[in-house]
């Protein structure tokens, strides 16, 4: 309405307010006391309030004008003194501009009224403030004119103006919520009470004892206001308001007392208005901001789980989502398809057209594999390029196969983009076959890898994981898992630093120590690889073991004081782990390796809500330095982490990535972080560095140390 109002002609906006301000006027002669010849409220006022509000105030004069005529023709009408006309327009002009002034500039209430903070104000400045002042102006005026006590008039000016705005504004400024349009049968019940009961209520009743029962229809006012917010509590306030004076005008009903002074059933109606509408709004706006914070909290809690990119269930969604999954599989009947599926080449789309046209692709891919599935199954995003695919109800394996296959090939094909360009990207898809009674975890590291190595074949393929003996490559699957554990003992799985740089004095500050495994028939395996599977079957901390005790022993048989310290990646399985800080001091001790020599990566998702309550104390105990890894991959991560002292902090490598096209988002985050670092007083550092353009995005920056492929690897750790 704001909108549809606003766009009117000057001159229309004068013409359709004083039509409607003179007809309301009109009506109020209709709906007064018989004997005392005067009504209860005056809705023109509530009308002219609600026309400013819904005005931008550079329209505001033409609905002042159009108050100005209709007062000045209903005045001359009704035969008043021509000495009066100034101060009746005046008074009747300067209620609504003084209550909607204010309530816009002080309230800042633009429009129609959605909070129970807007109704405050409302009721603050247009129920009071402006026909106190309105009305004191126009009956001081009148009174002076026509030789009358001022107050005789002044105080039915101030309640017929205040009850006409309580009463008429809200139904036209309050907006209508979600719940107006869904809940139509309801409504339709709601109104044909509302036709009804206050017609039974208040009609043929007489005497004093009467008096409480036009209030029983609190009831239905309640429920509208309840369900139906401000637009609902309004709208039934409005017509129970109508009734009643309707029913004091025809000189019957329970306000009608017989005998009683002069005006008392004006004052009782009144009194009914004043106690129904406060009543009434007060509960319709607090059930208003308690639904609107209640959709708010829904939508935050459903952004929360859904990727903000392609709408998709995400990595928080996805966890709650596939327990159920696994749980509604009939083991040995009905299977449940994992399937992690990854593009080989998108990085080119972003490096070659941006960001901007990687984010198109991602959704068109989105799109693809949401419609490729069954309804009930479920298509996920992790982030970056990586999507989930749950299949339920699976019997055929050789069918998954060919729809997994169809699906690659799905994905393969061009997609347009708005800037015209045509790209493509292979998937990598890794697949595992769940039942009922498999591990949540298990699964996913088996998908996870059964990826990489889809990946390592050259892309553009589907590997299927052998997660169980029922599987093809079950043998395979299962040696992987059996000679881990031995490879371990044999020394297979071997450690190299990779050096972290100071990019400004050129020296190195810091080793990190990578791992892989030297398999003797699948040849070299890179963490990515085993480390889900070390996981998956509980020898990680034999893996972290291992890795700690070859890069101490390297560190201390180099024979060098000046070396600089190796880092030691922790998996997040084993920060809250009691024995870490056991093992740590165990074999700092058994090579004679100063504690400030090492260095402890902490992935930033494994970082706990409370510090104090995992291993961090007795580690700086030790003397050992705290590093947190992936930085800036997750910001609501930053309160955890700003609790911890940290000797280092590791900008995750999916932001280093995203700098090599100098897009300016990744660059403003990194520059937060090089400010957030220098607050909290550790230094920065980046991961993952490939481009010479990264490096100089880095330096440009103020992030002086750095690792990565372009940087270098040292060799294996002798």
């Amino acid at each position: 309405m704001s909108h549809r109002l606003a766009r009117l002609p000057g001159p229309l906006v004068l013409l359709l307010v004083a039509l409607a301000y003179g007809l309301t006027a009109q009506a109020v002669l209709l709906l007064v006391d018989p004997e005392y010849g005067l009504g209860a409220f005056w809705p023109s006022a509530g009308l002219a309030l609600a026309a400013l509000l819904h005005l931008p105030v550079r329209r505001w004069a033409w609905a002042l004008a159009g108050v100005a005529v209709a007062t000045v023709a209903g005045d001359l009408a009704q035969g008043y003194p021509s000495a009066s006309l100034p101060w009746w327009v005046l008074g009747n002009v300067l209620t609504p501009l003084a209550g909607a002034g204010l309530i816009r500039r002080v309230g800042h209430v633009d429009g129609p009224l959605a909070r129970a903070r807007d109704v405050a104000w409302f009721v603050l400045f247009g129920v009071v403030v402006g026909p106190l002042l309105g009305a004191t102006v126009g009956s001081v005026g009148f009174a002076a004119a026509v030789g009358v006590p001022w107050l005789q008039l002044w105080p039915q000016y101030v309640i017929g103006d205040a009850l006409g705005i309580l009463v008429v504004a809200p139904a036209l400024l309050a907006r209508a919520g979600p719940s107006w349009r869904a809940r139509r049968l309801e409504r339709a019940v709601l109104t044909g009470a509302l036709l009804v009961a206050p017609f039974v209520l208040f009609v043929g009743w007489t005497g004093l004892w009467t008096v409480p029962v036009p209030y029983l229809v609190m009831p239905l006012l309640s429920w509208a206001a309840v369900r139906f917010g401000l637009r609902g509590g309004s709208l039934a306030l409005l017509w129970t308001a109508i009734v009643a004076n309707g029913v004091m005008a025809l000189g019957q009903g329970p306000f009608v007392l017989l005998g009683a002074p002069e005006g008392a059933t004006v004052a009782l109606v009144q009194l009914y208005m004043v106690v129904t509408a406060t009543s009434t709004l007060t509960l319709a706006a607090l059930a208003s901001e308690l639904s609107d914070r209640q959709d708010v909290e829904r939508g935050l809690r459903d952004q929360a789980r859904r990727d903000g990119l392609t709408g998709l269930p995400n990595r928080t969604l996805l966890a709650e989502e596939l327990p159920r999954a696994l749980a509604r599989c009939q083991s040995g009947e009905r299977r449940l398809a994992v399937l992690v599926c990854d593009l080989d080449d998108f990085k080119g789309i972003n490096d070659t057209l941006g960001h901007q046209a990687g984010d198109e692709a991602l959704v068109a891919i989105a799109r693809r594999l949401s419609a490729a599935v069954r309804e009930g199954d479920t298509v996920a995003r992790l982030g970056g390029d990586e999507f989930v695919l749950l299949i339920e109800g699976v019997e055929a394996v050789d069918d998954l196969e060919s729809m997994v296959a169809r699906l690659v090939e799905r994905i393969a094909e061009p997609v347009q983009l708005q800037s015209g360009h045509v790209v493509r990207s292979r998937a990598s898809v890794g697949l595992v076959l769940a039942a009922a009674d498999d591990d949540v975890d298990s699964v996913l590291a088996h998908a996870d890898v059964a990826m990489y190595r889809a990946k390592q074949s050259g892309g553009g393929q589907v590997y299927r994981c052998p997660h169980d003996h029922r599987g093809r490559h079950g043998a395979e699957q299962r040696a992987l898992q059996d000679d881990l554990l031995p490879a371990l003992a044999r020394g297979d799985v071997v450690c190299s630093n990779e050096p972290l740089h100071d990019l400004v004095t050129g020296e190195v500050v810091l080793d990190t120590a990578r791992v892989h495994w030297d398999h003797a028939e699948q040849g070299r395996l890179e963490a990515e690889e085993f480390v889900a599977i070390a996981e998956a079957t509980g020898i990680v901390g034999t893996l972290f073991h291992s890795v700690l005790e070859q890069s101490l022993a390297a560190r201390a048989g180099a024979g060098e004081p000046d070396l600089p310290a190796v880092a030691v990646p922790v998996p997040a399985r084993l920060v809250t782990d009691p024995e870490l800080v056991d093992v740590v001091a165990a074999e700092l001790a058994a090579h004679g390796v100063a504690a400030d020599e090492l260095c402890l990566d902490i992935p930033v998702g494994a970082v706990p809500e409370d510090p104090h309550g995992w291993a961090l104390s007795d580690l700086t105990g030790l003397g050992v330095r705290l590093a947190v890894v992936g930085v800036g991959g997750d910001w609501s991560s930053l309160p955890r982490l700003a609790r911890v002292d940290w000797d280092l902090l590791k900008v995750d490598a999916a932001l280093v990535a995203r700098l090599g096209d100098r897009d300016a988002a990744p660059w403003r985050l990194l520059a937060s972080l090089v400010a957030v670092a220098d607050a909290w007083g550790a230094p920065l550092a980046a991961e993952g560095v490939e481009t010479t353009e990264q490096l100089e995005a880095l330096e440009a920056l103020g992030c002086r140390l750095a690792q990565g492929p372009r940087l270098g690897r040292a060799p294996r750790l002798a």
